[in-house]
């Protein structure tokens, strides 16, 4: 495993990169906020078994919930509040539901310095509250990164990679497997690395630009199946 082993519940990866959740290996096929719990064993049941949801969307009984229909929790958040992130390892601490913890998507869109980063997902040079590694070092940590100059130093801070790309409408599908090879690149083939596969528009995609350019759309289903292929391939 990637980091201390023998928590009461762990997840981490092996050399192959493969992901472990509580002593078995699984293929991650996540999904992106699920705000009703009342949704998951849906999902479950047409394959995904992994939602990366926002931590105000999250409760103990939605995570029992979770657990009670297979699917496993990533909870997410883009707040740098050590006693945050301290409060939420030691509340779902053992829950076998829970699988890590997502920091802020895109950090180099966010303009957020490395060092706080590091300082809040890592280490801790100063304050009364540990880092998330630190606070729990039973779970992986999850990043959202795109491929540029910047990814393989926001990698160093990422247990496992998501690489993001949002092709459609504006570029060629082919961005998803280069994203991947990207992403791989900057972890020097040591993390996992996930692909983001786009399943919807600019409006919910781009934070920074609220309002949609006129041609925007979500893929079609030809075009999922198409990302999902090309990423296993790249």
């Amino acid at each position: 495993m990637s980091r201390v082993p023998l928590a009461q519940a762990e997840t981490g990866y092996d050399e192959a990169r493969r992901l472990w959740v509580n002593g078995a290996p699984i293929f991650p096929i996540a999904i992106y906020e699920v705000p009703q719990a009342s949704d998951l064993a849906r999902l479950s049941e047409a394959g995904f078994n992994i939602t990366i949801t926002p931590s105000r969307l999250i409760s103990i009984q939605y995570a029992n919930t979770a657990r009670d229909a297979q699917m496993k929790v990533i909870l997410s958040s883009d707040t740098l509040d050590g006693n945050f992130w301290e409060y939420m390892t030691q509340k779902y601490y053992g829950h076998p539901a829970m699988v890590g913890w997502s920091g802020i998507d895109l950090p180099d869109t966010k303009f957020v310095q490395y060092d706080t980063l590091s300082q809040a997902y890592r280490k801790t040079r100063s304050g009364p509250y540990p880092s998330i590694a630190e606070a729990d070092a039973h779970h992986p940590i999850y990043l959202a990164l795109r491929p540029n100059a910047a990814m393989a130093e926001y990698a160093k801070l990422a247990d496992v990679v998501l690489a993001w790309s949002d092709p459609v409408p504006h570029k060629p599908l082919t961005a998803v497997a280069e994203a991947v090879r990207a992403a791989r690149e900057a972890t020097n083939g040591l993390k996992p690395v996930w692909a983001i596969v786009q399943s919807s528009g600019t409006r919910w995609l781009n934070e920074l630009s609220p309002t949609p350019p006129p041609d925007d759309r979500a893929p079609s289903a030809d075009e999922n199946r198409a990302m999902v292929y090309l990423a296993l391939m790249a």
